[in-house]
């Protein structure tokens, strides 16, 4: 996890950005990101 936020004023929102390794997300998980994204 990142050590800060941005801040999105436009949305109204803020991010806080993470990472993980690829392989540790369930597939059933990934395949609902991946249709999200669409």
């Amino acid at each position: 996890v990142s050590d800060h936020v941005v801040v999105d004023d436009a949305l109204r929102t803020l991010h806080v950005f993470t990472g993980l390794e690829i392989a540790a997300v369930p597939r059933a998980r990934a395949r609902a990101l991946r249709a999200l994204a669409r």
